[in-house]
This record gives structure tokens, C-alpha cells and sequence, in this order.
């Protein structure tokens, strides 16, 4: 039906005209090569609403590390009051999404696991009063 890039959201590559040009050239190419009409060609989201959405990475490169990415995001809490566990750091945040470095953690972590953070006010109350937040109360 279409082809599509999420910009901005996690590596801080925002919408430009050579990146945007690029899903063009591509979306062409699909359409001669395999006789299509693409219906939908979608450059992303709020990162083009003059960038101002947008988080820069300011991670350093380094080494190959052990990353996960979480169903939690800036609109089920507030992503700044949350501390991880021992060994696991936030490494970026999204609207939908939370990506964590995991390389220095010795727990077991496979598709599905869950992971308990620590909540400050702001993000206790954000949590709670999401519609997308399960809650359970111990």
C-alpha cells in the first residue's frame, strides 16, 4: 500500500531534503520495478512539524551494546522520573517508545519480560491517570 520512515524518533536524523529525497527515489523505484502505485508515502510524524519535537541522540558511539526497546513512552508517563534497575540506562524516549541499554545488566531479559522502574511523583501520576497504563495494585 505504501512505504514509510519514522525520523527523529530515537537516532536524532531529522527530515531534511536529502533523507526525505531518498524515500522518494525509493518509493519510485518500487513503483517502476514492480508496476505498483504507492497510495501512501509517509515521511514521518511530529518530527516535521518544524523539528520541534524532536530529541537529538547525544549518545557517544561506542562499542556493539545490548539495546531493548519498551512499550512506554512520553504519553503513558513521565519518562524523566522514571529510574531503571541496576545495570539498565534510558538511552532515548519517544511518544511510543523506550529504548534502554541493557549491556551492563545481569538480570534475564527475552521478548515480552517485563521491567520494574521507579516513579517519581510526575511520573506515578501520568501512569495512573493513562487509559494505556495497566494498573496493579500489591
Amino acid at each position: 500500500m505504501g512505504i514509510g520512515t519514522n525520523l527523529a524518533c530515537r537516532s536524532g536524523v531529522y527530515p531534511d531534503y536529502l533523507n526525505i529525497g531518498e524515500l522518494t527515489t525509493l518509493a519510485n523505484s518500487i513503483e517502476v520495478k514492480f508496476g505498483l502505485i504507492m497510495k501512501i508515502i509517509s515521511d514521518g510524524g511530529s518530527a516535521n512539524l518544524d523539528w520541534a519535537f524532536g530529541e537529538v541522540d547525544s549518545s557517544i558511539d561506542q562499542d556493539i551494546i545490548k539495546q531493548a526497546i519498551l512499550a512506554i513512552d512520553r504519553q503513558d508517563t513521565d519518562v524523566d522520573g522514571l529510574t531503571p534497575p541496576v545495570g539498565i540506562t534510558i538511552l532515548a524516549a519517544s511518544s511510543d517508545h523506550l529504548v534502554v541499554d541493557l549491556s551492563n545488566y545481569n538480570g534475564k531479559i527475552e521478548i515480552g519480560s517485563e521491567i520494574s522502574f521507579q516513579l517519581n511523583y510526575s511520573s506515578l501520576l501520568r501512569s495512573i491517570t493513562s487509559p494505556f497504563i495497566i494498573k496493579v495494585m500489591k
